[in-house]
């Protein structure tokens, strides 16, 4: 029997909680027909953190894995290997 190959979707953002939240809900509709299970792993590269409070509320309610870091440093090459780093799975 072979194994669902796992995807993990990163997502980069930096102060833009409601396009954050729309992303959130398009990837909940992601359609796999059982060929492979996903998780979500967001990075935040805003130190006041604005992305934490949509990513808790709607993680609370999803079925999804989704796991919230914040990168201090606004600098996107961290936030991308912040993202890559906490990322699990067979294609990022």
């Amino acid at each position: 029997m072979t194994s669902k190959l796992h995807i993990c979707v990163c997502i980069c953002t930096y102060k833009r909680p409601a396009y954050l939240f729309r992303l959130l809900k398009a990837l909940e509709k992601q359609e796999t027909e059982g060929l492979f299970d996903y998780s979500i792993v967001i990075v935040d590269n805003d130190s006041s953190q604005s992305a934490r409070q949509t990513v808790e509320s709607y993680s609370q309610q999803s079925e999804i894995s989704i796991k919230y870091f914040v990168q201090p440093e606004q600098n996107i090459a961290l936030t991308r290997n912040k993202a890559i780093e906490n990322s699990r799975g067979d294609f990022l």
